[in-house]
This record gives structure tokens, sequence and C-alpha cells, in this order.
């Protein structure tokens, strides 16, 4: 299990490789609706335990460096799995736990990708075909056939292939920060990527934003768009860096204390070079 949380953590959204992991172990235990509960109570435990074993023993790293390479040879997309794309997954994963058959066919590259990655791991009894593998002897066969068509619960699944996936990435509205995580970043490049939004999120609300109605007296027609003009809710600017407040009269739509002490948060590890880059990026 933990080979298999380094895997899914490699390829998959960490939400998206929990649940994926659950359900598969839902699957492979077969528990009834009370036993879930039982498991379901103790699963955050055992999977951070998994977690932390993958990063001590190295095995999180070598994940990401065998997708990276995959990555560069061009034989799995840029970009995590689909969500949408679970089921597959967690029917993959249950085939190798508990399959009967000797081969496994799949035509999406992220399940061969992390089919790749766990045989690499130490899965010794899984080899891939036609992911530019060479597979050996082992028990369990994974075949890459990316025009294949799945049989899941009396459903066929066409899986989007690297040749035709639709780059798409989802939100949730209610946790607005981890727009910038869904990419496959190094852990603290997506809390830096976190800490920005919601130093971002905090200085916009010192931003007023109103719609702006002339005066009928001074109108000579009727306008035919709305204007909105934004005014400022914060406290007077005091003194602070000459290449952040540079920065923050060419991004911002007002200048306040506000927003200056969001931006010197956000940039206090960045040197100046980068900073004066930033702000050459700006068009006006």
């Amino acid at each position: 299990m933990v080979c298999t949380v380094a895997a899914l953590n490699a390829f998959l959204p960490r939400h998206v490789a929990q649940q994926v992991l659950k359900n598969g172990l839902f699957g492979l235990l077969k528990t009834t609706d009370s036993r879930k509960d039982v498991l379901a109570s103790q699963y955050n435990n055992r999977v951070n335990s998994w977690r932390s074993a993958a990063e001590v023993r190295g095995l999180s790293g070598k994940a990401r460096q065998v997708r990276y390479s995959l990555l560069q040879s061009g034989v799995v997309l840029e970009g995590l799995m689909p969500a949408g794309e679970s089921p597959l997954l967690v029917d993959f994963l249950l085939w190798l736990m508990a399959g009967e058959t000797t081969m496994y066919t799949t035509s999406s590259s992220d399940i061969a990708g992390i089919g790749v990655c766990l045989s690499r791991l130490g899965i010794d009894i899984l080899s891939v075909s036609g992911l530019e593998e060479f597979p050996d002897d082992s028990p369990c066969r994974l075949q890459y056939s990316p025009h294949c068509v799945y049989q899941n619960n009396g459903r066929n699944f066409q899986v989007s292939n690297i040749f035709s996936r639709i780059p798409c990435t989802t939100v949730s509205l209610k946790h607005l920060e981890e727009s910038l995580t869904k990419f496959p970043l190094e852990t603290h490049t997506s809390n830096r990527c976190r800490d920005a939004w919601i130093a971002g999120q905090k200085a916009a609300a010192f931003v007023g934003c109103v719609p702006y109605v002339e005066e009928a007296r001074y109108r000579k027609h009727q306008p035919d768009d709305l204007t909105y003009v934004f005014y400022n809710k914060g406290s007077e600017s005091v003194r602070t860096r000459a290449r952040i407040s540079m920065l923050a009269e060419s991004l911002g739509f007002v200048v306040n204390r506000e927003l200056c002490q969001g931006l010197e948060q956000v940039l206090q590890r960045e040197p100046d070079a980068n900073i004066d880059w930033l702000d050459e990026q700006v068009i006006d």
C-alpha cells in the first residue's frame, strides 16, 4: 500500500487519490455498510501513515521522477489525471490486488503510467507493455492500447487517450486557493501558491467596486454600457520597499497599506531581480 499511495499521489490530485484508494479498499474487502463505517473511521490514519512511510523511504520522490521521465518522453500528458477517470483506476487496482486474470488492458496513459511507476517502485509481479516499456515474464501484465473500450458495470467507457484528451482543471469554489495547486508542483511551491492566493484575497477585501452613474444633469445621452469604478477601502500606505511600491502601482486598482503588506509577505523571499522581472511583464 505504501507503493500504491506514492504512485497515486504522483499522478492524481491528493483528494482524488484518497477517494480512489478508499473505493479500492471498499471493493477489495467487500465491506457491508456497517463495516464500511469502521473502515472509514480508520482510513485517514492509515493513509497518513502510508504517505509518511513513502516519504521517509524515498518512494514518493522516486514516483515523481518516474512520472517526470514519462512526461519527458511524451508518453503521458501534462497535468494530473482527470477525476472522471478515477472509476477506471479503481478497477485497475482491484484487478492488480485481487484479479483472477493475468492481463489487464487500458486505454488511459495515466493508468499505464501508474503501472510503470508501481513496477519500478518494487511491485515486481507487474509489467507494462505498449508504453515504451519492455515487459518481462511477470505474473501480471498491463497492456496499454489507446483505442480500446472499457466494459465496466454494463457500461462502455472510451477513455481519453494521449492524442485526444481535452485539457481541463476543476477547482472547488469553496476553496479557490487550491486553483494554483492543481498542477504537478513540488509541495513547497504549492504551499507558496496557496499562501499567495490567500494574501491576495485578504488584500482584495480592501478594494471596493461599484457601478458609476453620471448625474442626469451632466448626462448628454443614455450610456450603452455600465461603468464601474474602484475605490480604496484600506488604510494609507506606509513606507515600503521601492520595488514593492512600484509593483503595487503597476498591478493594483488602488494602492493601500493592505496591498503593500500582502505583496511584501508573498515576495519577501524573492531577490530584487525577480521582482524587477515581474514588473517588466506588466503590460500597460
